[in-house]
This record gives structure tokens, C-alpha cells and sequence, in this order.
């Protein structure tokens, strides 16, 4: 007999393992949070919740008074796993013991990158490696024992955005085994290894963290540009007003740059903008977004100022 789900999640990285689990398994429920504003003030459900609703898949979206209630449905429901990826909350104890087993996803090499950002901190690190682990669901944040654990190189040309993406679709393939073993398993229940190693913690990023400043090196101003693509973007403010960095590189200073404060602008022979960074390197833009303007080509973007050649670009936010 198959295995039965309850899956909690509320990001995108979240959707391509509900789709993968479905395969392997019937998922009695979903839970997310609750909708909240988006776009234009509209208040619209998460893209799990979407993704779920979709699937025909019950919904709920419990607030804190209701998870009592969520625990008796999930008994009852016959669960046999619970799933949690990306889902943003710490589950109440009397809901992971509802069913025989919890598994929580986790796009990280644990301990490493514990908390709710470890995609955003594996890049402002620098980390030439990165994986996804899959273990159990304890108080303590990321905690738990490990059930499974993929390490995969870190790309070059990745940013958040593709390597959360590259790390979810690893991690709807992983749980999909892994279900298989809980499937064979006594009870329908696994016995996890201790992690290992130095934890680190990786808190949500704040509206502090996604500027720019350019006392910073080059190549710690590439991560955190890689960090914060494609959204909300890394921030710096331009003649007439903020623009979102989202790719750059780190190259040397050009003669034109020789002795700017951190933050003056150059042209390339290309046209693309030049700013000195604070080590004496340059940060070269690749593409931008400048306030109220769609995404463009850091050339495009410097055609239209001409004016900021020899100017700086302040800091942001």
C-alpha cells in the first residue's frame, strides 16, 4: 500500500517536491500559510498552495489556534509522513506527532546554513559546494538526525534563483527515494544519523542586507548580487533613483578608475559601467533594473546616463 502525505510548504522551491511526491505517494493535505498581499496589494495564496490547489489537493492554512485541529485531521487522515519544505513555520510538537514519521527538506549540507536562508548564504559565502539533506523535524531549528544527504558543486553562473531551482528538483528526487525506503521500513519509520561538523545559521536576509556598498571587494559584491537575484535584487541608487543589480563580475580597475573613491563609474570599451570597489578592483554590470523600468543590459542602462561617467553610484538601499 502506498504511503499517505501531508505536505507543508509555502515557497517555490516547495512545488517541484509536491509534484514528485504525488508520484510516489497519495497526499491526503497540503498546508501553507496564509495568504498575504502581492502584487498591487492583492492578497494571493502561496505558490505551494497554488500548486496544491491545483493538484486538487486539499488546502489549509491553519493560524496558530488551529493547529490542534490540523493534528486530529492528519490522524485521522491516516498520514504516514509528514513532508516540510520551505513552509516558513516551526511546527507544534502535537503536529509532527500526528503521524509515524516527519521529514523536513533542507537545501543545505547540514549543520552547515541552518535557518531559513540557506540558498541566500551559501552565495554570500562563497561556498564552492552546497546539497540538499533531508532529516527529521525537531524543535531545535535544523536539527534533527539525517535521513539522506546530496552534496552538488555550486556553478559559477548560478544565482539564487537557479540554484534554489537546480537544489529543489535534486531534493524532489531524493525524497522520492527516500519515501521508498520508509515505504519498506518496519512501521514506515527510519532511524537518522547525528549531524556532523560546525553549525552555522543562516537568518533571513533583511531589507539592510540587499544594498550595496561599495567600500566592499568585487568579489563580495558578485556574492551578494548572486545572493539576492532575481528577487528583490542587490541595491544601489543612480542619478535618478535606485537600480536593482542583478549580475555583475569582478574585474580590475581600468586606468579611468585610477585613484576614484569606491562608487565612481567608468565605461568599458563595451559601454558596460565600471565601478570601483573599495579593494581596488571594479565591479562590472551586467544587467540592471532601474526604478520603474523593466530588466536591461548594463550598457543599455549607461547609454541613458551618460551623465554618471565620472559620477558615483551611492550605496544602497
Amino acid at each position: 500500500m502506498a504511503l499517505t502525505l501531508a505536505m507543508f510548504g509555502t515557497a517555490e522551491f516547495a512545488v517541484p517536491i509536491l509534484h514528485r511526491a504525488r508520484e510516489r505517494a497519495s497526499v491526503a493535505l497540503a498546508v501553507s500559510t496564509p495568504a498575504r498581499p502581492g502584487a498591487r496589494g492583492r492578497v494571493v495564496p502561496s505558490p505551494f498552495a497554488q500548486a496544491a490547489a491545483a493538484l486538487g489537493i486539499p488546502v489549509r492554512t491553519p493560524v496558530r489556534d488551529e493547529f490542534p485541529d490540523l493534528a486530529r485531521e492528519i490522524a485521522a487522515a491516516g498520514v504516514d509522513v509528514l513532508v516540510v519544505a520551505a513552509y516558513g513555520r516551526i511546527l507544534p510538537p502535537t503536529v509532527v506527532a500526528a503521524a509515524p514519521m516527519a521529514v523536513n527538506v533542507h537545501p543545505s549540507l547540514l549543520p552547515r546554513h541552518r535557518g531559513p536562508a540557506p540558498v541566500a548564504w551559501t552565495l554570500l559565502a562563497g561556498d564552492e559546494r552546497t546539497g540538499v539533506t533531508l532529516l527529521g523535524v525537531e524543535p531545535e531549528v535544523d536539527a534533527a538526525p539525517v535521513y539522506d544527504q546530496t552534496a552538488v558543486e555550486v556553478r559559477p553562473d548560478e544565482d539564487r534563483g537557479a540554484l534554489e531551482g537546480r537544489l529543489a528538483e535534486l531534493a524532489a528526487n531524493r525524497l522520492a527515494v527516500l519515501l521508498e525506503r520508509i515505504e519498506r521500513a518496519p512501521g514506515h519509520r527510519l532511524e537518522g544519523r547525528p549531524q556532523v561538523g560546525e553549525a552555522t545559521y543562516a537568518p533571513k536576509l533583511t531589507a539592510a542586507d540587499e544594498g550595496l556598498s561599495w567600500r566592499e571587494g568585487a568579489v563580495a559584491l558578485v556574492r551578494r548580487v548572486r545572493a539576492l537575484a532575481p528577487r528583490p535584487g542587490a541595491r544601489a541608487r543612480g542619478p535618478d533613483g535606485p537600480v536593482l543589480v542583478l549580475w555583475a563580475r569582478a574585474c580590475g580597475r581600468p586606468p579611468a578608475l585610477a585613484g576614484a573613491e569606491p562608487g565612481q563609474v567608468a565605461a568599458a570599451d563595451d559601454g558596460y559601467p565600471l565601478v570601483a570597489t573599495g579593494d581596488g578592483g571594479a565591479l562590472r554590470l551586467e544587467r540592471v533594473r532601474p526604478a520603474g523600468r523593466g530588466t536591461m543590459d548594463g550598457d543599455a542602462y549607461l547609454r541613458g546616463r551618460p551623465r554618471l561617467v565620472g559620477a558615483r553610484l551611492e550605496d544602497g538601499p
